[in-house]
């Protein structure tokens, strides 16, 4: 603070002595008597405008580009980028919403002759009519219940009244499926039922005999878990009834597994029977988060531009030079009238 009062003492003398000369002038010679050149350089605490007196043009080419902050360009450059970037992502992903959406309510059509035809048909409801073969059904485990439609969780495995099974983990019934019309076998996924019910003695009622038609989407092998050594496994339940279990649906896997056709069509809710398992389990969703990583790219390229701009480009205005003047002449003027005051108190009455 000392020397802040008295580099303020300076400045105010200085004025009092360069009376004629320009206000501006005088503050020059002020600072230039503390060993600064006539530059006036910025102070981010000061209210003297920034680029009076630099010399840019004097300065290396390299210094000049470092100085002028061009540089950090590169910041908002890449903000803007990944901004447009982000839009044609949105694009790309409405577009595939779109086609999922019109293929999964689109009208069941029957299974093609040609089953290499069925990859480009995923999602795609197929109806089929044929026969299970319990007796080498598979679980896929550990799956959670889909709430897909209350008249599936209605007809299919009811919640224990003692525990609520329904919310406990569970898993895929996978079934081997004799088509009717060929001599082919394909996988159907039945649906989810709880880990208490995954033994069939438990759930009699729902596998059902005779020949059965129903309606499935086309399902394509889940990504393996790149932890898991081992996709199948098993393992005994409290019933001693020992279940082969796959952790993720495997088509090709599970289908030479049981000796089928590697299609697999995963039962829609309708297909659900009493006591059997709850279908309508494929989730039809896709992650679309593009509009909000667009909102936060391009807000930073604006941000980033705007304090580049800023920093670098604003040039000092005359109005502001203009109210600096002021506020100099005010605080010389006060300063010479106090020191009067002063100087007048001290003459003897």
């Amino acid at each position: 603070m000392i020397g802040i009062r008295r580099q303020f003492l300076r400045f105010t003398t200085s004025l009092n002595e360069q009376k004629g000369q320009h206000a501006f002038v005088a503050v020059l010679q002020c600072f230039g008597r503390r060993g600064f050149s006539t530059t006036v350089k910025r102070n981010r605490r000061s209210s003297i405008p920034k680029g009076i007196g630099v010399r840019d043009k004097e300065l290396p080419y390299w210094k000049r580009f470092l100085k002028g902050g061009y540089p950090l360009l590169l910041a908002p450059a890449v903000f803007t980028y990944l901004g447009f970037w982000q839009i044609q992502r949105l694009k790309w992903k409405t577009g595939i919403i779109d086609m999922l959406n019109e293929r999964t309510n689109s009208d069941p059509i029957p299974l093609p002759e040609d089953l290499r035809e069925i990859q480009d048909l995923e999602y795609h409801p197929i109806r089929v009519r044929g026969t299970f073969d319990h007796s080498r059904e598979v679980v896929v485990s550990p799956k959670g219940r889909v709430e897909s439609k209350n008249q599936a969780v209605m007809r299919g495995l009811q919640p224990n009244t003692e525990k609520n099974e329904m919310t406990h983990y569970g898993g895929w019934v996978v079934t081997p499926f004799k088509l009717s019309d060929r001599n082919t076998t394909i996988l159907i996924n039945r649906g989810w039922v709880p880990h208490s019910k995954i033994d069939p003695k438990k759930r009699q009622k729902g596998q059902v005999e005779g020949e059965v038609e129903l309606v499935g989407l086309v399902k394509h092998a889940e990504k393996k878990s790149r932890y898991a050594s081992s996709n199948m496994y098993t393992k005994t339940v409290k019933s001693d009834y020992e279940a082969v279990r796959f952790l993720v649906l495997d088509v090709d896997e599970i289908a030479h597994y049981l000796n089928t056709a590697p299609v697999c069509l995963s039962a829609d809710a309708d297909s659900t029977v009493e006591e059997g398992p709850v279908g309508g389990q494929t989730r039809v969703k896709v992650r679309n988060d593009h509009f909000s990583y667009i909102l936060i790219w391009l807000s930073l390229a604006i941000l980033t531009s705007y304090s580049w701009y800023k920093q670098f480009r604003v040039e000092p205005s005359s109005t502001a030079l203009g109210a600096y003047i002021k506020r100099s002449q005010r605080a010389a003027t006060l300063s010479s009238r106090l020191g009067e005051k002063q100087g007048m108190a001290k003459k003897p009455q």
